[in-house]
């Protein structure tokens, strides 16, 4: 409150906010200028897609813009497609493994950035296609180990390593994440 009152004790946000925006500091004003003068307020280049949106909606993580494709092909001319992720940090996600942007911001997005792109342009803004992996190994533990606690404490620690950001708020979702099976080995171990 700008004025304290007496009556009111305490004040509580269950929920996130949304649509709101932080103050800007002199870095994020000076690259926020030098992208507007890059792009010049078109969506030309898939850098420019990727940006605009980022600038415009910063409740995104991450886009990724993808031009010749649609649902059916890769090679689809006019076809522009955003992929875009969802900051998971702080937020009250129905399923943080794969998070996923409402419907609603993914209309959102489309409308925003098709006001800057040619009339020629089929544009998409679509949610990522989150790759399931299942693993199944054989595990020995030391001896006077209870392997029921400690196969539920394994499964745990593979989850963890796995989608990070379910569990840290500072890990966010990134795209074309590569997971070997020697770094799952050594984490085991």
């Amino acid at each position: 409150l700008i004025e304290r009152s007496s009556k009111v004790k305490k004040i509580d946000q269950p929920f996130n906010s949304y649509d709101g925006k932080p103050v800007e500091n002199d870095d994020q004003y000076y690259r926020r200028v030098s992208e507007r003068l890059r792009h010049k307020n078109r969506a030309i280049t898939l850098w420019d897609y990727e940006h605009m949106v980022l600038q415009e909606f910063n409740d995104l993580y991450n886009a990724k813009c993808l031009n010749h494709k649609n649902d059916s092909s890769y090679t689809a001319s006019v076809h522009v497609s955003i992929v875009v992720i969802t900051t998971t940090a702080g937020k009250n996600v129905y399923n943080l493994y794969p998070p996923r942007v409402s419907t609603a911001q993914l209309n959102k997005s489309k409308t925003f950035i098709g006001k800057y792109t040619s009339l020629h342009v089929q544009l998409e803004v679509i949610n990522p296609d989150y790759e399931e992996v299942e693993i199944s190994l054989k595990v020995k533990f030391q001896e006077g180990l209870d392997e029921a606690v400690h196969t539920i404490q394994l499964n745990e620690d593979i989850t963890r390593l796995l989608s990070p950001w379910a569990f840290d708020e500072t890990k966010q979702v990134d795209f074309g994440d590569q997971l070997h099976r020697s770094v799952l080995i050594n984490y085991i171990e």
